[in-house]
């Protein structure tokens, strides 16, 4: 293998962008490290979101690098980096069903605070026939939308001009709905209600994206508090976290993803997340089309186990 030094210009950076890109998918590991001053675990965290941008990087690099070298060495990076972005993603799936059971379906939505037409995401909706739709960036003419969608029994939203004003609908069923106002962070909404004869908890939430460490560790300890609730009955959260499955705010246990790794915002990143406790098993799910948002809905059919 040539050295660095002798390499053509274009090999030299590639082989940088195949090294960052391994370096980068590191830092899932590290900013979970309790030793990390705030600013720092921030600052690290913030790189870790782009996980599946760095293994594009690196699998165009070592292709290319391959090519050109005849050689599969470059393919090397690739495959360890590749391997450490599956092994930091937080949490693992839930359990797929492998019968016919009585169903939960939940839908969560990112509306865009300046999207002024909902028809799209109403059309949607009316196809997919949810029992839960939790909406993040509800404005108030898009509240104002809401009330005339008669096929929810229950409507509530705490509507704002910013990009956090909440919604929650429910369809069929009696639900008890609990908005909570943390003191300098977003509302999130807590929802109670029965499936399939057992009370169960929704956590709908949309936290400040970590644009600063005080954010950063507003959005980590709203997770800590969901994991500690959890454990209380059969829960989801469901929302627009502002965190990937490699963010140090995602929980190792308790929580359990229910999507798998499908970008959600932009065609880049994996943030708009639908959890369960390990009560629930998934029928199906997937990713919802575009509703005139930079946001894809996501939504999934559960059962209790």
């Amino acid at each position: 293998m040539p050295k660095f030094s002798a390499l053509p210009p274009l090999q030299k950076r590639l082989t940088l962008i195949l090294g960052l890109a391994f370096v980068c998918q590191l830092l899932p590991f590290v900013s979970r490290l309790p030793v990390l001053p705030l600013e720092l675990a921030w600052l690290v965290d913030l790189t870790t979101h782009w996980q599946l941008v760095w293994l594009t990087m690196s699998g165009v690099a070592a292709a290319i690098l391959s090519v050109q070298r005849r050689s599969i060495v470059p393919w090397v990076p690739f495959v360890l980096g590749a391997s450490l972005t599956w092994f930091a993603t937080q949490p693992g799936t839930l359990r797929i069903s492998q019968g016919p059971h009585e169903t939960l379906t939940v839908v969560s939505a990112n509306l865009h605070v300046d999207n002024p037409d909902l028809s799209s995401l109403h059309n949607w909706l009316n196809a997919v026939n949810p029992d839960i739709v939790v909406l993040q960036e509800v404005s108030p003419a898009s509240a104002l939308q809401l009330k005339k969608w008669s096929e929810y029994e229950t409507i509530s939203a705490i509507p704002a001009d910013d990009p956090f004003g909440m919604a929650v609908l429910v369809r069929g069923r009696p639900a008890e709905v609990n908005w909570r106002t943390p003191e300098g962070a977003p509302p999130y909404v807590q929802l109670d209600f029965q499936a399939q004869g057992t009370k169960v908890r929704l956590f709908g939430i949309h936290p400040m994206p970590p644009i600063s460490a005080e954010d950063h560790f507003q959005r980590s300890l709203l997770m800590r508090q969901l994991v500690a609730n959890a454990h209380q009955a059969p829960t989801l959260v469901v929302g627009d976290f502002n965190a990937s499955p490699w963010s140090s705010a995602m929980p190792k246990d308790t929580l359990y993803r229910v999507l798998p790794l499908i970008p959600t915002w932009r065609y880049i990143l994996p943030i708009d997340l639908i959890m369960g406790t390990s009560h629930w098993k998934v029928v199906k799910t997937g990713r919802g089309p575009a509703i005139g948002s930079d946001h894809f809905p996501v939504w999934a059919i559960l059962t209790l186990d």
